[in-house]
């Protein structure tokens, strides 16, 4: 679950917790592939192919992941690709300002 804020992205995770992650600590925003990232990671010299595989709605491989200056932060929902669109236009416009 995610809620876009003027300042920030409030993400809810598990057991009721709740974070703000300010627009200015966020440095990337995407839709990955657990599964995937894992196996590809072991062989530094193949790239990653979760950007092009689109999986299914509610798929619980697909992830997205906002990437900060402290750490990483991964959560799932029913349409990652309509999230990730909608947050980096936020971002982009964020930045603009």
């Amino acid at each position: 679950m995610y809620t876009f804020e003027p300042t920030g992205i409030w993400i809810a995770g598990d057991f009721g917790v709740s974070k703000l992650l300010p627009y200015e600590d966020i440095t990337d925003i995407k839709k990955i592939n657990l599964a995937e990232s894992i196996l590809t990671g072991l062989n530094p010299l193949k790239p990653g192919l979760s950007e092009n595989y689109m999986g299914v709605a509610g798929d619980p491989l697909h992830v997205a992941m906002i990437e900060t200056k402290d750490g990483r932060y991964l959560f799932r929902d029913t349409d990652l690709d309509t999230f990730v669109a909608e947050a980096n236009e936020k971002l982009r416009v964020f930045r603009a300002a």
